[in-house]
């Protein structure tokens, strides 16, 4: 070899060298810096005319697995979700308090019970006192819990909001480097610090939203879910936008927009992102509040209508110990020209300052006529009308009634007198029944769905712009469908469900049953889905409840129940309704009510270990229980859910752990690795740099023979 292709080869050796231990220091320098990658050189020989004339670097490259990166990536995605629907868990739990702490529902049921036996043994007006602090403390403590966890869901779709905005502040910097590093490599420089940037960003969007990633040929990578649903590669990108929550309830959807890479115009057809995200904290968040927070409000409110009905069917059938000149219901949605669904007898007493019994009107709806104490006889009449007319006429006006925006008020015309409503204890479909005359519990929608009108009564529409709003909703929290209806006013409850139900093509059908309760049918292809009413302004006359109130339409009717669950207005020491009576059995001029009687008191002690039919609510099935019973059964199902996710986050946090590990030991710095390459290529170093300096020995030796 010649002196020429010795220095040719001793000075590519030095050159390639050199770059090797540049990369090998940068390695070093950056082992303690996230997201970077290991380089690896690639040395090859350089030939002339087939003769090796030296050696080059032809390749510097980050050191990759695909495999496990796109692993790191589906492991943060199921981590970071699990991980937020714990701590989500965490708040509910802490919210909710545990059932043995004395802050619970339960507890709070069995207080109740507590202060009825200590009233039971003794009528005094601090046990009665105690007794209505239980029950205020019980409705207050589920109303709090309703407002606190709608706070809560309120905070998650900020979340969401905040998550939406993260993904597009994502994926526009994937595609900005997607762009950059195309570039780049078609100049030839190295793209490794641009990829580190990217595979960042990569792992910042895999922990909100599922991804699979493919580098394409000219490094730039395609990115989708899992599903396939494009998010940025091929000259596009996605932009989300997200409207929050929407008026009259509900929340709008997610939608995708497509925009060129190359000039920010939007191309293609908008797609709705919530069915294809799988995993990811945005997967989280929306579980949570459209499913698991929106079905624990309705195990909630569905406690409350048990606790409300529970309470109140068993204090109707007893009375104040001293007899009130006036009796004022509670909310019912009744108007005057709607029809009732009665049965059994009901006796209504009117008793003079000392309690003396001086009329009577015993009503007999199965046969539906009326007798009163002084022989007088007739017809009740068919509509809620009707029945408040014959209370005034057969009292000989001793009592007015009148039905006022949904609530009926029996008042004593003289004020001395009082007013005793007894309705059959083998039904809890009476007059006191029906208008809460006697009610413990009152909530802002009747809960009794059970309203006893007829199909054919009118509707009692009388505004112009009545719309009801509803939505189908999958079990994942997934809007299947929405419908939007405008009901005609004047029209009968019959035609008001007929047109919901043609609103929807044969999804669901609407029907009311023979005492007055709605039945709602889904089709085949919607069933496992739930009805969720996003608006209704329609109102029943002057009650202020709506159509989908009244019948009690929409899981999140049922949830409302909790939301406004109160001791009745006016309830105090002297209307506990804890005496008994037997108005049959009385005759005018006795006493209508036992001085000291505590006969309700002993009764309500019952209420919270009396079995009781639930329907179905959030995650719990129907079922027949107790009120103790069915309490515990919702705490015990928030803690397995929470139990589940914390499982869940566990199992998945190894699994991050693993492949990030795994993933490490390919593509990190290896210290020790990195320094024996060091000395290696050290020393081949100082070797060219020898060789050079031979080299420069033997041509000065050269020259100066010559020169001689």
């Amino acid at each position: 070899m010649s002196l020429s292709g010795i220095a040719s080869s001793a000075l590519s050796a030095l050159k390639a060298n050199a770059t090797v231990l540049d990369v090998i220091s940068d390695n070093i320098s950056n082992v303690n810096t996230t997201g970077y990658v290991r380089r690896t050189t690639t040395l090859s020989t350089t030939t002339a005319n087939g003769v090796v004339t030296g050696v080059e670097v032809t390749n510097i490259k980050r050191t990759v697995s695909d495999y496990l990166d796109q692993e790191t990536l589906t492991a943060l995605g199921t981590s970071s979700q699990y991980d937020t629907e714990n701590g989500i868990y965490d708040q509910i739990n802490a919210l909710l308090g545990d059932v043995g702490d004395g802050t619970s529902v339960t507890s709070r049921i069995s207080n109740v019970t507590t202060a009825l036996a200590q009233l039971s043994q003794s009528a005094t007006t601090s046990s009665a006192s105690s007794t209505i602090s239980a029950l205020k403390t019980l409705a207050s403590t589920i109303s709090n819990l309703s407002a606190s966890l709608t706070s809560l869901q309120n905070s998650v779709d900020d979340q969401v909001t905040s998550n939406v905005d993260s993904v597009n502040s994502y994926i526009k910097q994937i595609t900005d480097l997607n762009t950059e590093i195309q570039t780049t490599n078609a100049l030839g420089d190295d793209t490794s610090g641009l990829c580190d940037q990217r595979d960042q960003a990569l792992q910042g969007l895999a922990k909100l939203i599922d991804i699979q990633t493919s580098v394409q040929s000219d490094g730039t990578v395609k990115v989708a879910t899992t599903d396939g649903t494009l998010l940025t590669g091929f000259s596009a990108y996605a932009k989300l936008t997200y409207g929050g929550a929407e008026d009259g309830g509900g929340y709008s959807g997610i939608d995708i927009t497509y925009y060129s890479s190359a000039t920010d115009s939007t191309v293609g057809s908008q797609v709705d992102l919530g069915s294809h995200i799988q995993s990811g904290t945005l997967k989280a968040l929306l579980t949570l509040r459209d499913s698991d927070i929106g079905e624990l409000q309705t195990e909630l409110g569905s406690l409350a209508k048990a606790v409300i009905e529970s309470y109140n069917g068993v204090s109707n059938n007893y009375t104040a110990t001293i007899p009130q000149t006036t009796l004022t219901g509670t909310q019912t949605g009744l108007l005057s020209s709607d029809s009732f669904s009665l049965t059994g007898t009901t006796i209504v007493g009117v008793t003079d300052a000392d309690g003396k019994l001086l009329s009577t009107i015993t009503f007999d709806f199965d046969n539906d006529s009326y007798t009163t104490s002084d022989g007088a006889s007739g017809v009740i009449g068919s509509t809620v009308q009707e029945l408040t007319e014959t209370l005034e006429s057969a009292s000989g006006g001793l009592i007015t009634a009148s039905l006022d925006g949904g609530v009926l008020t029996l008042s004593a015309a003289d004020s001395d007198n009082g007013i005793v409503v007894e309705d059959d204890s083998d039904t809890s479909t009476g007059i006191s029944h029906l208008f809460g005359l006697n009610d413990l519990f009152s909530c802002a929608i009747p809960t009794a769905t059970a309203t006893g009108v007829d199909g054919g009564d009118d509707a009692g529409l009388t505004g112009s712009d009545n719309v009801i709003a509803f939505s189908l909703v999958d079990q994942s929290g997934n809007t299947v469908k929405t419908y939007s209806v405008a009901i005609d006013s004047g029209t009968s409850i019959d035609s008001v469900l007929d047109q919901l139900g043609t609103a929807t093509d044969g999804a669901v059908g609407f029907s009311v049953n023979d005492d007055g309760s709605i039945d709602i049918e889904l089709s085949k292809n919607y069933s496992g889905c739930s009805l969720f009413v996003n608006a209704d302004n329609t109102e029943r006359g002057d009650t202020g409840v709506s159509i989908t109130g009244f019948f009690g339409i929409g899981t999140n009717t049922t949830a409302s129940y909790a939301g406004t669950i109160a001791v009745k207005s006016g309830l105090s020491e002297k209307t506990l309704p804890i005496a008994e009576t037997d108005l049959a059995s009385t005759d005018v001029g006795d006493t209508a009510v036992g001085s000291g009687d505590v006969s309700g008191a002993v009764a309500l002690e019952g209420v919270e270990t009396a079995k009781i039919a639930v329907a179905a609510a959030g995650g719990l099935n129907a079922q027949s229980t107790s009120l103790s019973g069915y309490s515990s059964l919702v705490y015990q199902d928030i803690a397995s859910r929470s139990s589940d996710a914390e499982s869940n986050y566990s199992t998945q946090s190894d699994r991050l752990t693993t492949a990030q590990s795994l993933q490490s030991s390919v593509e990190g710095v290896n210290l020790d690795e990195e320094l024996a390459n060091m000395v290696v290529y050290q020393q081949a170093y100082n070797a060219s740099a020898r060789l050079v300096t031979t080299l420069t020995d033997l041509y000065d030796t050269l020259l100066s023979a010559t020169s001689s």
